[in-house]
């Protein structure tokens, strides 16, 4: 649409750099959400990392993590400054058709969803927060932590989740209705 990014503050309000900084990151998130959004109505997405914000900072590469986008799907985004000019689907220029947008045939079987991937990439990317968990639950006296809801990616991966917490920290997981509870 050929909108450039603005941040609007009054003319009296001085924003902190700290501010001034979450500001101008919330502004890029929007701008994924957005393109995310044209392509996948239904979609969410979430960093790859937990440090994006020091990432793009630093003008490296970032990358996101979309859900219910035909399946998962893995995406970098292309941005220069404070400005994002696109998605790139795993390593095409152009963001793929939407799915829903192909005849169905009858001919094709059910696309069965693997979300080893997704489990993989999202410890990959929490590995040192779950590590500081951990520790401040042992420092508290607590045998068991609880990774909530909204630290998690669609509960259709917690087993493989599960799974990669045992491979990648020796951690036992169970799956419980409000997130998954790491037993110390």
């Amino acid at each position: 649409d050929g909108k450039e990014p603005v941040l609007e503050t009054s003319q009296n309000t001085k924003l902190s750099s700290q501010e001034l900084e979450l500001a101008v990151f919330q502004d890029m998130e929007d701008q994924i959400t957005e393109l995310v959004l044209t392509h996948w109505q239904d979609a969410v997405w979430q960093w790859d990392c937990p440090d994006a914000r020091q990432r793009i900072y630093a003008g490296n590469d970032i990358h996101i993590l979309l859900s219910h986008a035909g399946g998962y799907r893995k995406a970098r985004v292309v941005y220069q400054g404070i400005r994002v000019y696109g998605l790139d689907y795993s390593g095409r220029k152009k963001a793929p058709v939407p799915e829903e947008s192909f005849e169905d045939t009858g001919d094709s079987e059910p696309e069965v969803m693997n979300y080893q991937l997704i489990a993989f990439q999202w410890c990959e990317a929490h590995l040192q927060a779950i590590h500081d968990w951990c520790s401040e639950a042992g420092q508290n006296g607590q045998n068991e932590v609880l990774i909530p809801l909204g630290e998690l990616p669609a509960p259709e991966s917690w087993s493989d989740i599960c799974r990669e917490l045992i491979r990648q920290c020796g951690l036992q997981a169970r799956i419980m209705t409000d997130g998954i509870l790491i037993i110390l």
